[in-house]
């Protein structure tokens, strides 16, 4: 019987820790890895096109904040683009490597999202940056957990092993 303390032994009835396999799709791939990819890949696009709408944006009006402040908004603009389109660069390239069971490129992966996650969250916070990097920051954690699923992990231990 599973106890409500925590304790080092597992219990086979024990819902929290049981081992579930998940289904696989047709190449033999689990399921969080195929989702965990399509996601990535779509977020990447997200983040190449929120770049190139950051380079293109338009800085405010110098006379409106000054032009230091203007100056400051401009580079935060380009810097944040600059980190989008390298990360997006670098997931589109982790990414399909994750399909072959590459332990490596999922530890390079969740390194480029953790940073890239939290570099997106502050310049939406403080420096007021579109809604898209909110989105994109929320879409990085959700496929950041996806890829580290158990199943996941059995497979990525399998085929490393």
């Amino acid at each position: 019987m599973p106890s409500m303390f925590p304790g080092f032994r597992n219990d086979p009835n024990d819902l929290n820790r049981r081992y579930r396999p998940t289904e696989r799709d047709r190449s033999g791939v689990p399921l969080p890895i195929a989702w965990g990819y399509y996601l990535l890949v779509g977020i990447a696009i997200l983040m190449v096109v929120t770049s190139l709408f950051l380079f293109s944006a338009r800085p405010p009006d110098p006379g409106a904040l000054g032009s230091e402040a203007a100056t400051a908004v401009r580079n935060n603009l380009a810097f944040v683009g600059v980190l989008n389109l390298v990360a997006g660069i670098l997931i589109s390239a982790l990414a399909p490597q994750l399909k072959k069971g590459s332990r490596d490129s999922r530890r390079w992966l969740l390194g480029v999202i953790i940073i890239a996650t939290l570099l997106n969250l502050i310049s939406f916070v403080i420096l007021r940056e579109p809604f898209s990097l909110a989105l994109v920051a929320a879409l990085l954690m959700i496929s950041g957990v996806v890829i580290f699923q158990p199943s996941a992990t059995a497979y990525i231990n399998r085929i490393n092993d």
